[in-house]
């Protein structure tokens, strides 16, 4: 299954996604970019 993974580096989600690797589903995680600078944007 795909699934979309938000707050990928929350809490929560650190130990879900192991979990649903193992299991052999697709994850596309999804962070908050909290600066960025002009790389980021390339």
């Amino acid at each position: 299954m795909k699934i979309l993974l938000t707050g990928a580096t929350g809490y929560i989600a650190q130990r879900l996604l192991p979990v649903l690797l193992e299991n052999g589903h697709e994850v596309v995680c999804c962070v908050r970019i909290t600066h960025y600078d002009s790389t980021t944007l390339a």
